[in-house]
């Protein structure tokens, strides 16, 4: 257990230098089209999907991204640009999607350290951004990320972006111990409750992160949900007698709007009366960009202190595995 838990450590450390990697190879990568996608489509699963979260995300005001997280994409035409995401490159879901008649006619994008679906790059006329990384999936996210908003950067269509990357990623190298700190001091609270994490707006990417971190790192069971959505079914469910079992974890940024910001003003206010356990979470930053990063690696730094603190090893994925063994002997729908 100790050498996962140091494994772990050292890949979230890294995390800052690997970001602004991941940052120059989509700045390098490709020879950027003139010809901008109306739409963008990213089939992906588990830690090679929830970059895409943070692209749409960050794309929110510019055009529609739609991450799919499953073996059928929506119809998609010559000005829909697919993006595959797989970490392996042998990812059952995203080869499927990635070959499949609704794919046929869309720009393609791969995104991987290798395997079989860079192979099918030729066939398919895919592009093809390939990097390295020695962790598991949801250690290199930011890869699924920062080099497709890099290259869309490029091709004119985010062009602020290009001064916010380089001031976002200097902040992260910069406030890393800074987070590391605060997350010792958000773990305890959560050590006997389930985590319900909410976020609003660039924050909503970063709530999924920190349960699916929380989920894969510290083997504990948590969710996320967002701000306006939670506000029209999970408020009811304040008056359950089991609601003392969840601590609400409310992220907030003072980029979000006005709105939204008193959403989670009056969502404090309602679990206060009912007595349910909640922490409001500043996460810092000054651009959308720079909250959004910040608010993952403290995420991942929380999922870390709680795995230390029960005793597991945040590096095992056995029950992954074996998982993945067992749909190997699934025969395949075609």
């Amino acid at each position: 257990m100790r050498a996962g838990i140091e494994v772990m450590e050292s890949r979230i450390q890294r995390f800052p230098a690997e970001a602004r990697d991941a940052w120059a190879l989509g700045d390098r990568a490709l020879s950027p089209t003139s010809v901008l996608p109306r739409r963008i489509v990213v089939v992906g699963m588990g830690g090679s999907a929830i970059g895409a979260d943070f692209l749409r995300a960050a794309l929110r005001h510019v055009l529609p991204v739609e991450v799919v997280r499953d073996y059928v994409l929506p119809p998609c035409d010559e000005d829909t640009l697919v993006i595959a995401s797989s970490f392996s490159g042998n990812t059952e879901e995203t080869l499927f999607a990635l070959q499949s008649r609704e794919a046929r006619s869309a720009r393609k994008l791969i995104v991987s350290t290798g395997g079989a679906i860079t192979e099918l790059a030729v066939s398919l006329g895919a592009d093809v951004i390939e990097y390295h990384c020695d962790g598991p999936p949801r250690t290199a996210w930011e890869f699924g990320f920062l080099p497709v908003l890099a290259l869309l950067t490029r091709m004119g269509l985010t062009p602020a972006y290009e001064g916010d990357a380089e001031a976002a990623l200097a902040a992260l190298e910069e406030q890393a111990p800074v987070l590391r700190a605060f997350a010792t001091v958000l773990a305890p609270p959560l050590a006997d409750r389930i985590p319900f994490v909410v976020g609003a707006e660039h924050l909503v990417p970063v709530a999924r992160r920190w349960a699916s971190q929380i989920n894969e790192n510290s083997k504990r069971v948590a969710f996320f949900g967002e701000i306006p959505e939670i506000n029209h079914n999970f408020l009811l469910a304040l008056t359950d007698r089991h609601a003392d079992a969840i601590v609400a974890m409310l992220l907030d940024s003072e980029l979000s709007n006005e709105r939204a910001r008193r959403r989670v003003d009056l969502t404090e206010q309602l679990l206060r009366e009912h007595g349910v356990a909640y922490e409001r979470v500043l996460v810092p930053g000054v651009t959308p960009l720079d909250v959004m990063l910040r608010g993952a690696v403290l995420g991942d730094w929380l999922s870390w202190e709680l795995a230390a603190m029960s005793g597991v090893d945040p590096a095992d994925t056995s029950a992954l595995e074996r998982f993945k063994k067992d749909m190997v002997r699934v025969p395949a729908v075609h």
